[in-house]
């Protein structure tokens, strides 16, 4: 079982990371960790759903939370909501909503742009990480910026650092000890 959650993890980790549709929209969410029952959506809003819903949320609780009921996909496992700018997606075990194993959001990438953000050397920042980086010394080598929450999983949280001339950074980092296990990047 945890060989099957974990490759739900990965799976969707991976296309958070590969997936820049042409709508514009990637996978993201601010920083806090706070939990709201709030349903209203205005302007970058929904980017709070990423921290207002946790892994092993019940699907009614979601949807209370986004305050519509989601969309079920061909495989009865994983639910989304088209919201704001972007959209919600919750994966759950094949016909059990009682408690999901994966949540994101999605977003369109201005949303998340941040002048602030400095992406370079990304050879000396891979470099880092194969030695073993923690999250606080990662967002140093990004300019001292937090990033974006992406998604949340059981065992990883993704972030993504997006500067407006279009670098980026998407990252996972472990929950058990916040360390960078994984991250791609573009710099321009």
């Amino acid at each position: 079982m945890k060989k099957i959650v974990l490759a739900l993890v990965s799976c969707l980790f991976v296309i958070s990371i590969a997936g820049c549709s042409s709508d514009n929209k990637d996978t993201a969410s601010n920083k806090s960790d706070s939990k709201s029952s709030s349903s209203t959506v205005s302007d970058n809003s929904y980017l709070d759903y990423i921290n207002k819903i946790e892994v092993g949320d019940s699907l009614d609780q979601i949807n209370e939370v986004i305050g519509s009921d989601g969309e079920v996909h061909s495989d009865n496992a994983t639910y989304s909501w088209d919201i704001g700018n972007g959209g919600f997606v919750a994966v759950f075990r094949k016909d059990d909503t009682s408690s999901a194993l994966s949540v994101e959001v999605s977003y369109d990438k201005k949303d998340v742009e941040n002048k602030k953000v400095k992406i370079k050397d990304l050879d000396g920042l891979k470099s880092k990480v194969k030695e073993g980086i923690s999250y606080d010394d990662f967002k140093e080598n990004l300019g001292g910026v937090d990033g974006v929450l992406v998604s949340k999983g059981s065992v990883t949280k993704s972030y993504v650092w997006r500067s407006p001339d279009g670098s980026v950074v998407d990252a996972a980092f472990r929950l058990d000890d916040n360390m960078c296990n994984s991250f791609t990047g573009t710099e321009r």
